[in-house]
Order: structure tokens, then C-alpha cells, then sequence
């Protein structure tokens, strides 16, 4: 009688067992979006244990050739084409590009993840606050509120160095948010056409960044794109060429520029290094 209970017991527990990692199996088909978030946060975890680990101003910035004209490849809305597409592109040229990013839509569909986005650091591209929401207001310190959400977000998450270079959603040029990113202490701000010093600015009238800002987009004739080199060249002027979507597809919006088109681009940079320098935006405005 004892032989048969503790065989009993002993089929019990195996039955629970069993129960338990059927019900776990069937959890992720039938519940498949707990099951993600959970699995995101453990890989959010490992990412800032990493970053935590990490100081990216014990790098230093990439001298300035004064002989050369600087190019920034930047990349604004955090989209994960950028990983996919553009950073192999940049890695096989030795290049680095800078990506503005959105906490908001950070792990977002199409969007680039905290683990994407912390590589790309880690590689030595610049990370910008591009504000928490793209979210725009006539309110300044709605406005306002959102790169301080953002600096909030990449300061805990130890992405730091970008934080206080803001890129305005749509590039509007607001001056009572200027001064509220002043007095908050933000290094620069890039607007539609420009970039505004915020450091030279404290002391005296609004400071503009030598610096030409060129949207690229898909129905863009590479023609054009080499005008703007040999102009810049010409002028001995910095430029940034800001990109959105790097896809094949057309979205219509005029925000994708296709891999092939990036890489001619950077073909052509690269066969005139004698002329073009290929900067980050935050090494751009490092002090020398």
C-alpha cells in the first residue's frame, strides 16, 4: 500500500511537471507578446550591463584634417534599415555614420532596438537626441520637455555622448526653444538648413556652424549629389547629408535613399580622401 502511494506521488509530480512546461510551450503561441517583452527586457539588461561598461570618452575624437572638407553621413528617425543596410555599407569603407534616434519608437517595428543602437555606439558612431516623441509644438517648453525626456532616457540606457546635441523634429527653428536648450546646458542644435552653437551662443549672438545640410532622397540625381561635394570643396565647407529609410522601396514620403545610392556615395567619398574626411556629428564638434 505504501509502494503504491509513493508510486502515486511520484506520477504526480511528474504529471505536474509535465503539465507545467506543456502549459509554458503552449503560452508562447497563445501568448506570444509577454513572452517577447520579457525576453526584450533580458536583452535590454545584458545591453546596459555592456554599455554600463563602457566609456566612450576614454576614445578620442577623430582629429580634424584642416586640409580636408568634413562629411557627416547622418541618419535621422532611428529606423533599423540603417543597421541593416547602411552600417555595412559605411564597416566596409571604414567609415561612421550618425543616427538620430527617437526613445519613443526605440524596439518599435522597423524601428532600430536598444541592442542595435547600443552597437553602433559601441563601434563609434554618434548617437543623437532627436527628441522622445517627434512630437511638435508651438508650445517651447512642450517642446522643450521632449529632448529633456530623450537626454533622460539615453543618460540611463549610457548613451551619452549625443545627448546634448539635439536635432529638431522637422528642422523648425524655434528661438524660445534655443534659449531653453542654452540654459539647459545643450552643446548644439541642427535645424532644417543649419547647425546653431549653443556654447558660442551664451556669450554672444546666435553662432551658425559653417556647415551646408543636404537631404538626400531617392529620386535624387548623383549629379546633383557630386555638385554639392564639389561646392563644398570649392567653399571649404563642412557638409552633412541627412538621410532617413536607407531601402529600394520609394515610401513616397521622400524618406528612403537606397543602399545602392548610399554606397556610391561613399564610393566616391572614399575615392577622394584626398579632398573629403568622413566625421561623426559628435566628433565633428568635439574640442580639438
Amino acid at each position: 500500500m505504501k509502494g503504491r502511494t509513493h508510486m502515486k506521488l511520484f506520477n504526480s509530480k511528474r504529471f505536474n511537471t509535465a503539465t507545467v512546461l506543456a502549459t509554458f510551450v503552449l503560452s508562447l503561441f497563445m501568448y506570444p507578446r509577454p513572452i517577447l517583452f520579457l525576453a526584450r527586457v533580458i536583452e535590454d539588461f545584458s545591453v546596459a550591463a555592456k554599455l554600463s561598461n563602457y566609456n566612450s570618452n576614454l576614445e578620442a575624437a577623430e582629429l580634424i584634417d584642416e586640409d580636408r572638407v568634413q562629411v557627416v553621413l547622418m541618419f535621422d528617425g532611428g529606423w533599423e534599415s540603417v543597421y541593416y543596410n547602411a552600417y555595412p555599407i559605411l564597416k566596409k569603407y571604414g567609415y561612421k555614420g550618425s543616427v538620430s534616434i527617437i526613445p519613443s519608437l526605440v524596439n518599435e517595428e522597423a524601428h532600430l532596438s536598444y541592442s542595435q543602437i547600443s552597437e553602433l555606439y559601441m563601434k563609434g558612431w554618434s548617437v543623437l537626441n532627436q527628441s522622445y516623441s517627434y512630437k511638435i509644438s508651438t508650445d517651447s517648453y512642450k517642446m522643450f520637455n521632449e529632448f529633456q525626456c530623450a537626454r533622460d532616457w539615453m543618460d540611463k540606457r549610457f548613451l551619452t555622448k549625443g545627448k546634448k546635441m539635439a536635432i529638431i523634429p522637422y528642422g523648425c527653428n524655434n528661438p524660445f526653444l534655443i534659449k531653453l536648450l542654452i540654459d539647459a546646458g545643450y552643446d548644439n542644435v541642427r535645424t532644417q538648413d543649419n547647425v546653431i552653437m549653443l556654447n558660442a551662443t551664451r556669450l554672444k549672438n546666435t553662432v551658425y556652424y559653417p556647415i551646408s545640410i543636404i537631404g538626400l532622397s531617392q529620386d535624387m540625381d548623383f549629379s546633383k549629389v557630386r555638385s554639392y561635394l564639389s561646392e563644398a570643396w570649392s567653399e571649404k565647407r563642412s557638409v552633412a547629408f541627412v538621410m532617413n529609410k536607407i531601402e529600394e522601396a520609394d515610401d513616397r514620403y521622400g524618406t528612403t535613399f537606397s543602399p545602392e545610392q548610399l554606397e556610391k556615395l561613399v564610393e566616391y567619398i572614399h575615392e577622394n580622401e584626398d579632398k573629403f574626411q568622413v566625421v561623426t556629428y559628435t566628433d565633428l564638434f568635439a574640442p580639438q
